[in-house]
């Protein structure tokens, strides 16, 4: 278990934040020591984001994160109003200039901060006039996979045309997403195809004589623990084990996800985990062959939205599309059932789900040069940087390609 408490230093520039917005940097261990505050923001955000909650962010900083990690903090009378966990990265353009970078990870899809909705325009006002400052030693922000049209952004995008800062947005890409629609039959003949419709129908009939087929959830306890050691034994038994992706290819990558998805305490005894629980749920799907799991997606969800982050089927079925039978079988329950209004792919463009599903959201990566002094000219040099590092790593990526091949 990990105890934190509140650093008095912590306490401090709370206290000077009474009557009005007031930012501040926290350290990683004043970022632990954050108290019911950080579940009353994720509670109030504009935007869920499940990587910026408690649990995830203690489990990627005790077992995956070796950087050292900041948050910009905006308080207001007591009240943690806006939070960005952030890294800095001095030799993104060959020590010319470093870059804040929101803090992202191999295991997060989503870089937005928590912004509380009921103080939004205070709060995007105050967190990017805090960036623009040079607060955290540096007036340029890179923002790493950020929804462009989601409730967060906006009002970012709101606050800086009333600062008059300069962006510019990169890599743009349409991720899959499912919104609630319809009926599962009628979501099935509008965006599934009648050849897909019949494969899937003829998998699970191949799978149906060989025994039970069935779909089963755990969102918590014992059974949520159990499902979480199915998922990774599947995984590992994959090609995500071959390569050495799989999360229990290592201790640590395997503790990460034993804490992140299961029921691990966190936090300190003041803030027990079933507050955090109401704010963040993981849920993993079993599809059941025989009593007996054959593939397995594990999301997590914050607020309304869930996000598929990572998924698993037994190869010895793969004829079968167990994977995708699973995705049939999570459409038809988030369809029928309640538990969420939006599902989140989590996936880069051109995954399968974008031919299930019935939506997409745009995301981008959002250059920020903050600082008014000289600002037409910095933004020029740094985005004229930025442009060349990620068409040089563009053409790299092509150059191992055809050597694969």
């Amino acid at each position: 278990m990990i105890y934190t408490r509140k650093s008095d230093a912590t306490a401090g520039r709370v206290a000077r934040s009474v009557g009005k917005p007031h930012a501040t940097i926290l350290d990683q261990h004043e970022i632990l020591a954050l108290g019911a505050e950080w579940e009353e923001l994720v509670a109030h955000a504009v935007q869920e984001n499940p990587y910026y909650t408690r649990r995830y962010v203690t489990a990627q900083l005790a077992y995956i994160e070796r950087r050292p990690v900041q948050a910009l903090a905006v308080w207001q009378d007591h009240k943690l109003i806006s939070f960005l966990p952030f890294v800095k990265d001095p030799w993104r353009w060959g020590g010319i200039a470093y870059v804040n970078k929101s803090w992202s990870t191999p295991y997060t899809t989503l870089s937005v901060p928590l912004i509380d909705a009921r103080f939004a325009q205070s709060a995007s006002t105050a967190l990017l006039s805090a960036m623009a400052s040079g607060l955290t030693g540096s007036s340029t922000w890179l923002l790493l996979d950020v929804t462009l049209k989601g409730s967060a952004f906006r009002h970012l995008h709101q606050a800086q045309k009333t600062l008059d800062l300069r962006s510019k947005t990169f890599d743009i890409f349409e991720r899959a997403t499912l919104s609630r629609s319809g009926t599962f039959d009628e979501h099935l003949k509008t965006h599934l195809s009648k050849n897909r419709r019949k494969s899937l129908n003829r998998n699970r009939r191949r799978l149906e004589e060989a025994g039970p087929l069935s779909l089963e959830t755990y969102t918590e306890g014992e059974k949520l623990e159990e499902a979480l050691q199915h998922f990774l034994r599947l995984e590992q038994s994959g090609w995500k084990g071959r390569s050495g992706t799989a999360l229990a290819s290592t201790p640590q990558t395997r503790a990460f996800a034993e804490m992140a998805f299961g029921n691990q305490p966190i936090g300190s005894p003041t803030n027990h985990t079933t507050e955090t629980a109401k704010y963040f749920e993981t849920r993993i799907d079993l599809l059941m062959l025989n009593d007996q799991p054959i593939a397995a997606s594990v999301s997590v969800q914050a607020g309304r939205t869930a996000f598929t982050l990572k998924s698993a089927f037994d190869e010895s079925y793969r004829h079968q599309s167990p994977g995708l039978l699973l995705e049939e079988a999570i459409i038809r329950s988030f369809l029928n059932g309640n538990w969420a209004d939006r599902l989140d792919s989590a996936a880069d463009a051109g995954h399968v789900l974008e031919t299930l599903w019935n939506g997409t959201i745009t995301v981008g990566d959002v250059l920020l040069t903050a600082s008014q002094s000289n600002a037409k000219f910095l933004f020029g040099a740094f985005t004229f940087l930025e442009t060349t590092r990620r068409m040089a790593r563009q053409t790299m990526k092509q150059a191992l390609r055809s050597l694969r091949c």
